[in-house]
């Protein structure tokens, strides 16, 4: 029995050790990064009920830091959070809207209330659906597509944000956050 047990264990380190040999190779070269989140900062300020604004972000931000070769770049996530209490707008204020990067429609709000996004949200939560967030596949695929040639990606794009709200007088800050994963060459 003890030489059955001894040559089953040879037998599974044999077949075991080119794959810890593998994971020992990627934690020394790995091939996969996490970039750095691309961020849109808007202030809203006005006495009225419609708001819009645009901001450029840098796309070439997502690789900085990787000094290996990157070969290409997903987006893995985009996020909102809005900050009412400091501006004073009322957190049951409802907005519908859109946010998009380039024209492509990356979110559209439909009757949400700011403080669905009083915390980070990401916009592919399932259960925001329901408070009237759509996420915009259009506007992903775009940004996948941009970032699948890194070598070529354009030195910025524009994110912007407009719409409507249930009452005037919207002071509020809102933040859209794009989160990418790196590919490197082996």
């Amino acid at each position: 029995m003890h030489h059955a047990f001894v040559r089953w264990f040879l037998s599974l380190s044999a077949l075991c050790a080119p794959l810890l040999l593998a994971s020992c190779e990627l934690a020394t070269n790995p091939l996969l990064f996490d970039g750095s989140p691309l961020i849109a900062n808007f202030t809203v300020n006005t006495t009225g009920n419609s708001f819009s604004g645009s901001n450029t972000i840098n796309l070439n931000n997502v690789v900085s830091g990787i000094e290996l070769d990157v070969d290409s770049v997903s987006v893995i996530n985009v996020s909102i959070i809005i900050d009412s209490l400091s501006g004073g707008t009322l957190a049951s204020t409802t907005i519908s809207g859109t946010g998009s990067i380039d024209g492509h429609t990356l979110v559209t709000l439909s009757g949400v209330a700011l403080s669905t996004f009083s915390s980070e949200r990401s916009i592919f939560d399932p259960s925001l659906s329901a408070a009237g967030v759509t996420y915009g596949s259009d506007g992903i695929s775009y940004v996948n597509n941009m970032l699948e040639h890194p070598e070529s990606l354009p030195s910025s794009t524009s994110i912007a944000v407009s719409g409507t709200a249930s009452q005037s007088g919207l002071h509020f800050k809102a933040h859209i956050k794009l989160y990418t994963q790196v590919f490197t060459h082996p």
